[in-house]
C-alpha cells in the first residue's frame, strides 16, 4: 500500500505576469505498524508416566481453556530442550509441574536447573515418592512454589497454579 500526498509547492509561471500553483505528488513508502507481539504463555508437565501427563493435561485444559499452551515431557532432559525451543518461538513457560522420581535427572535437580535460567517460572513438585531432603533442596535452590503428593486433588492443583500465577 502506498500513500500519495499532494501539496501545493513552489509557484510556477503560468503566463506573462501570471502565476499558478503547481501540484507536486509525493509518493511515500509503504508504512506498516505491527502490534508488539505478546509472548504466548505455556504450562509444562514433566512425568515419566504417560497416564499422569494425560490426566494433568485434561485437568489444566478444563480449568484454563486456551489461555495457555500445554506441553508435556517424559523426562527432565527433554523438558529442558522443550523450554529452550519454546523460548525460541516466543513462548514463555510460566508454570512447571514436575514429578520427582524419573529416569535420569530427578525432579528437584531439574527444577534447580530451570531456576538458574528461568527464575520466574512457577515450579510445582507433584510426586508420591520424593524424600524430604529433595523437597527441601527444591524449596531452597529452585524456589519451589509448592510440593503436592500423588494422588493429587484437581482443585488443589488448580488453586496452587493460580496462586503461583498471581505472584508473577
Amino acid at each position: 500500500m502506498s500513500l500519495v500526498v499532494e501539496s501545493r509547492s513552489p509557484l510556477t509561471p503560468l503566463n506573462k505576469g501570471g502565476t499558478r500553483a503547481s501540484i507536486a505528488s509525493l509518493k511515500l513508502e509503504h508504512i506498516t505498524y505491527k502490534e508488539p507481539k505478546m509472548p504466548k504463555l505455556s504450562i509444562l508437565c514433566v512425568d515419566d508416566e504417560v497416564i499422569i501427563l494425560n490426566s494433568l493435561l485434561r485437568q489444566l485444559q478444563a480449568a484454563f481453556g486456551d489461555r495457555y499452551v500445554y506441553e508435556t515431557s517424559e523426562n527432565a532432559e527433554e523438558a529442558l530442550e522443550i523450554i529452550e525451543e519454546l523460548q525460541a518461538e516466543s513462548t514463555d513457560v510460566i508454570v512447571i509441574v514436575s514429578d520427582w522420581l524419573m529416569p535420569g535427572m530427578k525432579g528437584d535437580e531439574f527444577l534447580i536447573e530451570v531456576q538458574k535460567k528461568f527464575p520466574n517460572v512457577v515450579k510445582i513438585l507433584l510426586t508420591g515418592q520424593a524424600d524430604e531432603a529433595a523437597v527441601e533442596r527444591a524449596k531452597k535452590q529452585a524456589n519451589l512454589h509448592r510440593y503436592l503428593q500423588k494422588p493429587w486433588s484437581e482443585q488443589e492443583l488448580i488453586a496452587c497454579i493460580q496462586e503461583g500465577l498471581a505472584k508473577l
